[in-house]
């Protein structure tokens, strides 16, 4: 299909919505991912001029919610975002919003990012290649728990795309699932979207979320198959555009971050590895990465500097004409065309 390789890059915006509403949280999880999700500030202008300086365009993947800088409880009911349907997770005996504030940027810029989505837009608007925007849902419902009803999906879909149009005009077409959790694709091809990331292919699939021997084996195989993979140093796995439901999946490849136990330089390589593999082989290597990434290591210097690595990989063979480095929206488009 592709004349060469391709490199694809989402960045997931989501501040601390991505961690808080994570079937395996915990509370004393909740100060580290404010605090992680504040320190983003510190490092974003970095990570933009890197993506300049080696000219790689981005797929930015955003939860509606940040791009508010305030919210407020319903006077009579007491809930933040009285309006919106809520979903009934098994493993969430709580309200799903009942982390959210409801106060301001100033006071609580872990949930509300204005001023970052702000800063994205008008770097997108400016910067020297085409970069894309997409949708990760208002809060970050798992659209694939069976939980999560039509209703609740729909309404997710509905207030991101609405944030986004009244805030910025953009209309999106690609849509990112929290936690690449698949599900309600009827909402989003009658919502307008064309184009989605899948799952990684080849993992063993568990849920965070259900209990019972056969799903605890899945899990515990599937870490141990992760850390493996590092440890050999293997390809992460190349894809392809599949068509599904009437849209596009483009699935993920790799996510760059620092898992517990595994040296940065192992990440990066396996990195590196799959981009030269793409350009060899003529597919794709989809790597995406979360904001929060950027605030959680203890060392951000050098998580920016393996980052760096991964672009200027990429670049050396765009530069040799061996690579593409697209969106998804462009792949999409060329895949229908």
């Amino acid at each position: 299909m592709f004349g060469k390789g391709v490199f694809l890059l989402d960045i997931e915006i989501e501040l601390a919505w991505g961690m808080m509403t994570a079937p395996s949280f915990k509370l004393m999880d909740k100060e580290k991912a404010e605090l992680a999700a504040r320190r983003i500030r510190d490092h974003l202008g970095e990570v933009l001029s890197l993506l300049e300086k080696y000219r790689v365009p981005v797929t930015w993947d955003i939860v509606g919610h940040v791009i508010l800088d305030r919210c407020e409880r319903h006077s009579e009911l007491k809930l933040p975002h009285a309006d919106m349907p809520r979903p009934s997770y098994r493993w969430m005996e709580k309200d799903w919003y009942w982390f959210d504030p409801c106060r301001t940027l100033v006071e609580d810029p872990a949930y509300y990012g204005r001023d970052i989505t702000d800063s994205v837009i008008r770097f997108v608007s400016k910067a020297a290649v085409e970069h894309d925007v997409g949708c990760h849902s208002f809060s970050h419902v798992v659209f694939g728990d069976e939980n999560c009803s039509e209703r609740v999906a729909q309404a997710e879909v509905e207030k991101c795309v609405a944030l986004l149009r009244d805030n910025y005009e953009i209309r999106p077409s690609v849509f990112i699932f929290p936690r690449n959790s698949v599900g309600h694709l009827d909402v989003l091809r009658k919502s307008g979207f064309n184009v989605f990331r899948g799952i990684i292919p080849y993992a063993v699939g568990y849920s965070e979320s259900k209990a019972g021997l056969a799903n605890s084996l899945r899990k515990y195989t599937s870490l141990a198959l992760q850390f493996a993979s590092f440890h050999l140093r293997t390809t992460p796995p190349l894809v392809m555009p599949i068509e599904e439901q009437g849209l596009i999946n483009i699935p993920a490849s790799f996510c760059y971050s620092k898992p517990p136990f595994i040296p940065l330089s192992a990440v990066v390589g396996r990195a590196k590895k799959g981009i030269r593999k793409a350009a060899e082989t003529k597919k794709i290597f989809h790597l995406f990465t979360h904001d929060i990434n950027f605030g959680l290591v203890d060392d951000a210097h050098t998580f920016i500097e393996g980052f760096e690595e991964i672009l200027k990989c990429a670049h050396g063979l765009w530069k040799r004409n061996e690579l593409e480095i697209t969106t998804m929206r462009r792949i999409a488009e060329d895949f229908t065309g």
